[in-house]
């Protein structure tokens, strides 16, 4: 493995005031990582300190192997070889778009018209390379940063929160475009978001980031479908937690029925516990002599969102094709359709 980033037990701290305790990560060589969690739970402040804007007070951060900050020690950001996307852009005002992604550079004029012309290219800006700033787009100003900090062939880059200044749609289509273009230059970069639907769209790898840590790193689908704890299941997606007994080491049994786990569960014979069930765990079908009553529903296109009551006042969740469009306060046909067992200790 080819390690571009690594981070070991670090910590940082204002003073007394702990913001990221013991935290590590790794990212190889053409990976996108990303840190989804909650605002004000230090993102930013990991992508500072692997920058070098900020000190650690415990644990290191290695670039290619080589440490570039320790406690009491880091090395000038400047010389990280690192390349950063700010949430606003950053763009020089009174350069123009070529300006912009060449301002990095430190080669031949030739050489340098040549590869900003390349990444005019790439980010479908060629035709605006004499445009200012203010004259371009929210999402076109975002792909002219991105452009000017991968020019110069930084071995990471970072992106603080990029899309969060730009509506949906817009957000989830650049998304894609900026994932497509780290891809296509094998580029390694590590960015922070609040937004789960960015992070799953762009991350190879994604960490929830919470009470000063990574609480879990994987893969969107391992975070959905494997969470490491009740924060991560409770935090990625949608899901409502329902109780059930434990009746053996891989059996439980609640109201819609009784459920096998493929993994052994951790929890004795008899005891109640809190099951997570996602939308996709609950399937409308007329045939089932199982009801609910419908109480909140959400149109999205392609599926609605029913919340559904159970008999016993518990209520569920469940994704239905949008042309299912059932009356508030009527009763539908449901049925448990479980892949993955998820239980936690029951919180009363």
């Amino acid at each position: 493995m080819d390690r571009v980033l690594e981070l070991n037990g670090v910590t940082h701290s204002y003073g007394s005031q702990i913001i990221v305790e013991n935290l590590s990560l790794q990212l190889e060589r053409g990976d996108i990582g990303c840190l989804l969690g909650p605002s004000g739970d230090g993102k930013t402040t990991v992508l500072r300190a692997i920058a070098g804007f900020e000190e650690i007070t415990a644990g290191e951060v290695l670039i290619n192997g080589v440490c570039v900050s320790r406690p009491g020690w880091k090395m000038a950001p400047h010389k990280r070889r690192i390349g950063i996307v700010f949430q606003d852009h950053a763009l020089f005002p009174h350069m123009t778009v070529a300006e912009n992604v060449g301002f990095g550079l430190r080669a031949s004029l030739k050489e340098t018209q040549k590869v900003v012309a390349s990444w005019l290219d790439a980010i479908g800006l060629r035709k605006a390379e004499k445009a200012f700033p203010h004259e371009l787009s929210g999402g076109e100003r975002q792909r002219v940063a991105i452009a000017r900090a991968m020019a110069p062939k930084p071995d990471l880059i970072l992106l603080d929160e990029p899309f969060s200044n730009l509506d949906i749609e817009l957000r989830e289509k650049l998304s894609m475009q900026v994932r497509d273009i780290l891809k296509g230059h094998s580029a390694t970069a590590l960015f922070v978001t609040h937004d789960q639907q960015e992070a799953f769209a762009m991350g190879d790898g994604v960490g929830i980031l919470h009470e000063k840590t990574v609480q879990q790193w994987g893969s969107a689908y391992d975070l959905y479908h494997r969470p490491a704890n009740r924060f991560v299941a409770d935090f990625i997606g949608e899901g409502i937690f329902l109780p059930a007994i434990v009746q053996s080491d891989t059996e439980l049994t609640m109201e819609l029925g009784s459920i096998r786990s493929a993994q052994k569960l951790s929890y004795p014979r008899g005891e109640t516990v809190d099951m997570l069930l996602r939308p996709d765990d609950i399937v409308h079908d007329d045939e089932s002599s199982m009801t609910a009553e419908v109480r909140k529903k959400t149109f999205r296109g392609s599926y609605i969102l029913y919340t559904l009551r159970l008999a016993s006042g518990c209520e569920v969740l469940s994704h239905v094709p949008s042309h299912h469009d059932h009356p508030i306060g009527c009763r539908i046909g449901i049925r448990l359709e479980l892949d993955h067992v998820i239980a936690f200790k029951r919180i009363s």
